[in-house]
């Protein structure tokens, strides 16, 4: 019955282990799919915003290049050079961008998983030092029963030892004390 009380009380902590650790796990992985999709939205509007601002830029240059066709090569040359160096920058803006964006989606990432592991690595300590708990008392419970066992044996071969050595009268009746005291 002790066995079988204190094995319901194991898999209920052990249940109740596993169903805290399943629920940890998904709440920080609906944080991470959250911070994910935002930065994920962020980043295509950034992306949208910029290829808005690039085609402006561009159909503007257009018309601009279509309006000056009767300048000199000079000037022409002046403008292409230019429109490079700051298509150059604005590539150097997003690829830096989303350097960034990268460096903290991975940082997060990392500090999450650390954070899951910390709690994942204490609830194996306490579930060990339960088990370990659980583990002395069987022990000792059983460690009691032996004993038990071992007075009740040598209590009756002592007797048994005693009754063959000296015997002694055994009366048929019981005989109340004259004297009337106990």
């Amino acid at each position: 019955m002790l066995n079988t009380s204190v094995s319901s009380i194991q898999n209920g902590v052990t249940s109740g282990f596993g169903d805290v650790q399943t629920a940890l796990c998904g709440g920080f992985a609906g944080v991470t799919a959250s911070v994910n999709n935002a930065q994920s939205g962020i980043t295509q509007q950034m992306y949208s915003n910029q290829i808005a601002e690039l085609e402006r830029s561009f159909a503007a240059q257009t018309a601009n290049t279509a309006g000056l066709s009767n300048i000199s090569s000079q000037l022409s040359q002046c403008c292409c050079d230019n429109r490079l160096a700051t298509c150059q920058t604005q590539n150097l803006v997003a690829s830096d961008g989303a350097l960034t964006r990268q460096a903290i989606q991975e940082q997060t990432q990392a500090i999450l998983d650390k954070m899951c592991q910390q709690e994942i690595d204490a609830y194996k300590r306490e579930n060990d030092n339960l088990r370990s708990m659980v583990n002395m008392q069987n022990l000792a419970a059983s460690q009691a029963a032996q004993t038990a066992a071992i007075i009740a044996d040598n209590t009756s071969q002592t007797q048994y030892i005693v009754n063959r050595v000296a015997p002694y009268p055994i009366p048929s009746y019981t005989v109340p004390n004259p004297l009337g005291t106990v």
